[in-house]
């Protein structure tokens, strides 16, 4: 069910790095919004601005000018601790790289938002394991990163994302470092995710993967030049 109001709205974002005495425009007046349970597809050539903008999304970053409005909470203007509480909260992530703590099993992976939520062992260990279920993964629970297949380290990653029922998915080339067989299997698994109400943010270079969403953003030089529905 969709809400009035958008999860995610971005208006008018620039962003300017500095390097050294350089200033490096990477954004330029991007404006859209996600409504909830859309899957958005982001596409474009590299250093198009993809990434800072999932950064910008995911709290990992501030605009230099303009606002972005998770859950109509203006994350543009918030101090580090109160962003770091929203990105916990609010926002699972996805990388290419799974991201996964090589000292800890999967289970104990998958808990890490929790524990810095403050909920109980007994509750982590509870909905850890509903995760790991919920992407066909309960098996591997105890195993290490190290013993794991690429795609199994991604759904483990997928079950750390979903597992405090965030208001977003940002996943940033998810089939990325995948064959292609697991790469559909995850991809599956996103199909499901979005079909139970939860909405996606996907950064992708593959035009296949893309076309899993129901909506395609192109940017090009830090600018978005198409937002369409495809599906």
């Amino acid at each position: 069910m969709k809400s009035d109001k958008p999860v995610v709205l971005v208006k008018d974002v620039c962003k300017t790095y500095k390097l050294d005495q350089l200033e490096v425009p990477v954004l330029f007046d991007i404006h859209f919004s996600v409504d909830s349970g859309e899957f958005i597809s982001i596409m474009g050539p590299s250093g198009c601005g993809k990434s800072t903008l999932m950064n910008l999304i995911g709290c990992l970053d501030r605009p230099t000018s303009g606002s972005i409005r998770l859950d109509s909470v203006d994350i543009s203007k918030l101090h580090d601790t109160e962003l770091a509480k929203i990105r916990n909260r609010k926002i699972g992530f996805v990388f290419q790289t799974f991201n996964l703590l090589p000292r800890l099993s999967s289970i104990e992976n998958v808990e890490l938002p929790l524990i810095y939520s403050g909920i109980t062992s007994a509750e982590r260990d509870k909905k850890a394991k509903e995760a790991l279920d919920s992407v066909g993964i309960l098996s591997r629970a105890a195993h290490m990163p190290n013993q794991l297949s690429g795609g199994e380290r991604q759904r483990v990653a997928i079950a750390r994302a979903i597992v405090n029922s965030p208001s977003v998915i940002l996943a940033d080339e998810p089939t990325g470092n995948l064959d292609s067989r697991s790469g559909q299997e995850v991809m599956k698994i996103f199909d499901k995710l979005n079909s139970s109400g939860v909405t996606i943010i996907m950064v992708t270079h593959d035009t296949n993967i893309a076309e899993r969403g129901s909506r395609l953003v192109r940017l090009f030089d830090g600018r978005i030049i198409e937002d369409k529905k495809i599906k």
